[in-house]
């Protein structure tokens, strides 16, 4: 046998595994992806967005409305405290200012007939979560209305 020509394998070395993106995800956040995604009842590429586009898994939106902003509710939220519909909310906020505004005579007859006969409170367009999760560091300070200061 001629040993000359003959090819002798080095064995490959092997490379440390990376780490997957959930165990990266649960290393920084403390939290595994898929139980928040249960949480917040959207799918763990939803969660993976929040942390490309806003930094955090905490942070639904990118910037509060200008209700959330000065209130630190929701529209929904301030439209159960004072039993009127969210539309009404908004229109009052947009319109005079204030979002608990509410006539001193008492609310006005409407023209015509309501069409809609479902219940907001059921609709899932006024009931929304916030744009901060309660685990957000600042989500206190947005409910006691002192991030902003306008």
């Amino acid at each position: 046998m001629d040993f000359e020509n003959t090819y002798i394998r080095k064995p490959k070395q092997r490379k440390p595994r990376k780490r997957t993106a959930v165990q990266q995800f649960e290393k920084k956040w403390g939290i595994h992806v898929n139980d928040l995604a249960e949480q917040e009842c959207v799918l763990p590429e939803a969660i993976f967005m929040r942390v490309r586009n806003y930094g955090s898994p905490w942070q639904r939106k990118a910037k509060p409305t200008p209700i959330e902003r000065k209130y630190g509710k929701t529209v929904g939220e301030i439209a159960h405290e004072t039993g009127q519909h969210p539309v009404t909310v908004m229109t009052n906020f947009r319109e005079r200012g204030d979002a608990y505004w509410e006539p001193k005579k008492g609310p006005t007859k409407l023209r015509g007939l309501k069409h809609n006969d479902s219940d907001w409170k059921s609709l899932t367009r006024y009931n929304n979560f916030p744009w901060l999760h309660p685990n957000h560091p600042d989500y206190s300070a947005w409910r006691n209305c002192t991030l902003f200061q306008d």
